[in-house]
Order: C-alpha cells, then structure tokens, then sequence
C-alpha cells in the first residue's frame, strides 16, 4: 500500500534513474521533502496516484 510518506531510499529504489518525476512532483507541490524522506502534500494527490498505478 503506498502511505503518505516514502523514505528516500525506497523511492529512488522504486525510481531508479527517473529522478525528473520526481522532481517536478516536488516543483509542483505534490510532494514535499522531509528530513525522513518524502510525503504527499494532500490526501486526494495521493489517492490519485495510487489509482494511476497498477498493483
């Protein structure tokens, strides 16, 4: 299940090379940085995203 947050390690392990998604996720404001990691700015972002991906 993806939580409203991400430590850093697992999202560059999910990530890979693609670092420019995220990125522009944070230019954007839908993600925000945090010293543990990373964490969706708003509940209804991340329920969108989650339906995006496939399981």
């Amino acid at each position: 299940m993806l939580g409203t947050r991400v430590e850093s390690r697992l999202l560059l392990e999910v990530v890979g090379t693609g670092l420019g998604g995220v990125e522009d996720c944070l230019a954007s404001g839908m993600l925000l940085a945090q010293p543990e990691g990373f964490a969706f700015r708003h509940e209804l972002g991340r329920q969108a995203v989650l339906n995006a991906i496939s399981p």
